[in-house]
């Protein structure tokens, strides 16, 4: 806790003991006191890269931490200097690791043992902190709830030409973005991307357009697009198959 929301309970403290209505003074000391609760909860740890020294494990060089042997053998590669942040997401570059020799999926751990602030010289079980999936697997913190052999419900609507598909998507447009979030091929046409308005010529159809043919575009917002909620991780449309030469937009 930093010294303005330390004040800030203080103050809080301070004016709920002067009031004079004991019912008022006693609903503000409870929510001081919850305040302060919420305050000295968990913000995280940082640890030193600087020494793979304090990491408890195996084999520790300048950038690895390995733990354990043949198939459950990781090997966590990290930046040769610096700190870790777990408050923040893990870096795309400088952090990766191999599991059984394969290359596997680097992610945060969520074990208690850390949860408060780590002293950056003491003695640091790597596995408390990173973990390492099978590429593939579930723990993917690109697409969490996802992975190579359970693809995300919206990657059939993208195999879909005569709509038949929940995420085929035949309502009104609304403003940019308000239902979701629909899906395009990317530019260079080897992967997807998200695009917020429904409109829009790139965005995938999951239907026969006919009645836009037909009148000109009239009626466009009825043609099928595929579409996800707005909060969809953009690292789930990897695990959808790739377009095909054949996939119109």
């Amino acid at each position: 806790m930093n010294i303005v929301k330390i004040l800030l309970v203080l103050g809080l403290g301070y004016v709920a003991l002067n009031q004079k209505v004991e019912k008022t003074r006693n609903m503000l000391l409870v929510v001081t006191g919850l305040l302060a609760f919420c305050m000295f909860s968990v913000e995280g740890f940082s640890v030193s890269l600087t020494d793979k020294g304090i990491f408890t494990g195996g084999d520790n060089s300048a950038n690895t931490v390995t733990t354990g042997s043949g198939a459950n053998r990781i090997v966590y590669t990290l930046p040769e200097t610096g700190s870790y942040d777990s408050t923040q997401d893990i870096p795309d570059t400088g952090y990766s690791c191999t599991i059984g020799g394969a290359t596997g999926v680097i992610g945060k751990s969520s074990a208690a043992d850390y949860a408060n602030a780590v002293p950056p010289t003491s003695a640091v079980d790597i596995t408390k902190i990173f973990t390492c999936a099978a590429a593939g697997d579930s723990e993917n913190p690109a697409c969490p709830d996802y992975s190579a052999s359970n693809k995300p419900p919206f990657c059939e609507c993208l195999k879909k030409t005569e709509g038949g598909h929940y995420h085929c998507n035949s309502g009104w447009t609304g403003v940019a973005g308000s239902q979701g979030k629909y899906i395009a091929k990317n530019s260079a046409g080897t992967g997807w991307e998200f695009k917020d308005d429904y409109t829009d010529e790139k965005v995938y159809k999951c239907d026969a357009d006919m009645l836009s043919g037909i009148s000109g575009g009239a009626v466009e917002l009825f043609s099928g697009k595929c579409f996800v909620e707005k909060d969809t991780p953009d690292g789930c449309l990897a695990l959808c198959d790739p377009p095909t030469p054949t996939t119109t937009t």
